[in-house]
């Protein structure tokens, strides 16, 4: 991944008066294809154990996803060393959106793996595709 350095300068009524540096990661886009019904499977992986990144932006498309299905995505943190489901969800395709905003993930800090996963309840969605689009930056 490569590191972009910027600068940030928060303006406002309320705001420090500092300049912070902030390591942009490059954005993480793919699609994860898996067996969606038979079993809960894993989308995404974010972070590495004792490394700190924030969370910018983190979505997720079930466009490929058979209409009317109905998805659960699930996402898990690692808290005191055990991982603990931190969100559950359910989206129909069709008549939720089809980008989501993942499991509660955007705008904080992280300094264990995330992991994101999905399960159906329509056999059809097996073999099927859910894109990932995230970005971190370092902290």
């Amino acid at each position: 991944m490569t590191l972009t350095e910027f600068v940030v300068q928060p303006t406002g009524i309320g705001w420090p008066d500092y300049t912070a540096k902030i390591a942009a990661l490059a954005p993480m886009v793919g699609w994860t294809t898996a067996n969606w019904q038979t079993a809960e499977s894993e989308i995404i992986r974010i972070g590495q154990a004792g490394s700190s990144y924030w969370i910018t932006l983190c979505l997720l498309n079930i466009s490929a996803i058979t209409p009317a299905s109905v998805i659960t995505i699930r996402t898990y943190m690692i808290v005191n060393g055990v991982e603990r489901l931190l969100a559950e969800d359910d989206y129909t395709q069709g008549v939720d959106p089809d980008i989501l905003w993942a499991g509660a993930i955007w705008l904080f800090t992280i300094h264990e793996v995330v992991r994101i996963t999905a399960q159906s309840a329509v056999a059809g969605d097996n073999g099927r595709a859910i894109g990932y689009d995230y970005m971190l930056e370092l902290r």
